[in-house]
This record gives C-alpha cells, structure tokens and sequence, in this order.
C-alpha cells in the first residue's frame, strides 16, 4: 500500500511580482519518510521557489501544498505549525544566523515555538552536537568559517525537530571534508525517520547520496525516477548535464563517521 507524503506539492504555479514568466507551472513532487531526493535543473528551473513554498514562505497562486495530505492553512498559528515540522536551510547561512553566541542562536528557534528555556537550551545543544559544533557554542556566529556558519544553520533548523528538511544547495562550495560531513547528518535524519530535499547541481552528490533525483525544468518537475535511471540513459544524462561531467563508476562516497 502506497503511504501517505509527509509533504506534497500539487500542480503548483507561481510568478514573482514584475516577473516576465512564472517560476512555477504546475510543479508536483512527493516527499515521503525515509526519502533522500535530489532536486535538479539549470538554474531559474524554480528550484528555490518549489523549496520556499514548502513552509510556507511562499504561497501558491495555483495548487495545492499538503502536509500528511491535508492542505496546509496559511494563518499564523497553522504556518508556525508547519515550520516546526518542515524545517528549510537557505544556501546563504548569513541569512539565519544572527544572535550574539551560536548558543543564543540555536535556542531562539525553540524560544520563539514556546519552549522553555531550559528545553530550548537542550534543543539547541543537542543540535550542535548533531552537527559537530558543541564546542563552539560560546562564539559568536560572524566569527565562524563558511562551513562552520553552515553547520549552525542545520542545527538551527534541527533544534526545531522538524521531519522534513528542505535544504537549498547547502553543499555548493563546501570542501570535501565539510560536505561529507554535512551529508552524513543529513543520512542520521533521515535513518531516524525525516526526509531530505536537497537542490543541488553537484552530480557526484545526486548520484550516490540522493535515492531519487527530481528533475525541474521551466517550473515543471518533469521525471522523478533513482539516480541509476538518470545515469543509464544518455538522454537524461544530457538533462540533468552529466553529459558535461566526466564520472566513472567509483563506489559511492562514504561519509564522515561521528566522533565519540
């Protein structure tokens, strides 16, 4: 028997103001438990657009976002609601870090939901240690390297508990130390349960971490199918440019272990 989505988007449309064409038109895409996609397309495809739509930031102007198939509501209380359960991570960390110590940070999320303090300071230090940032805790989040910010982001995010993470190119520009190691917490949420959406142009990651690749092209979501499917066929290989990518058949990427 098919599950019920922990996330779907249906048939959704949708155009900036001033914009000469929509991002979206029709977009469709299923997010089920224990899922790990891959969201792919040239840029302007409306990758970003579809993720923003996925807690609310943004509302369609067509279709339907549903959560455990009901149809989320757009009122304060429901969105808070949603945002506790559908978690987005912005490529820039910049854009979600902003307290005076990365403690005060990551407990602000829980705060805010009406956690107490003492459970919001548990939340957020479980999280950064999720993220391999506990010892950080007491530094301010401007002082971190580009990777560290990132990791404080996730764990921002984290501290919420949501089941599904949107993540919005999050590995772009990472190197491979601090990518491998932001896709192993990304493999620990999902192993408990969550569900990953990752936008990413990096094909090596689509191929071996992603368990599905959703393919986006003009605001459509045109093929969902494993990374095998897109990688056996040259014509989808030209789709998603692995065409231009030189690969070989290497075994998978293997991720960084937990430190005890």
């Amino acid at each position: 028997m098919t599950t019920t989505p922990l996330l779907a988007f249906e048939a959704l449309h949708y155009r900036y103001p001033g914009a000469d064409a929509p991002a979206l038109r029709g977009a469709s895409l299923e997010v089920r438990a224990g899922e790990k996609i891959a969201l792919m397309g040239r840029n302007g495809s409306g990758k970003s657009t579809l993720l923003l739509h996925g807690n609310g930031l943004l509302r369609p102007q067509q279709g339907v976002v549903r959560w455990q198939g009901e149809a989320i509501a757009y009122t304060r209380p429901a969105l808070r609601a949603l945002r506790n359960r559908v978690g987005l991570i912005f490529q820039n960390p910049d854009e979600q870090i902003f307290a005076p110590t990365l403690l005060q940070d990551l407990a602000f999320g829980p705060l805010n939901s009406g956690a107490s303090e003492q459970e919001a300071r548990q939340r957020a230090e479980w999280a950064a240690a999720r993220c391999r940032i506990e010892h950080l805790l007491a530094q301010p989040p401007h002082a971190l390297s580009g990777g560290q910010k990132l990791c404080a982001a996730l764990a921002g995010v984290l501290a919420m508990r949501p089941t599904v993470l949107l993540a919005d190119e999050v590995t772009s520009g990472l190197d491979p130390w601090m990518r491998r190691n932001v896709l192993s917490i990304l493999d620990e949420h999902v192993a408990e349960g969550g569900a990953v959406v990752l936008s990413t142009h990096e094909l090596d990651v689509a191929r071996h971490w992603a368990d599905k690749i959703a393919l986006m092209e003009e605001g459509c979501v045109v093929h969902v199918a494993p990374p095998r499917e897109f990688f056996a066929s040259p014509a989808w290989r030209a789709r998603i440019g692995a065409d231009l990518w030189l690969f070989s058949d290497a075994t998978p990427m293997h991720h960084a272990p937990r430190s005890t």
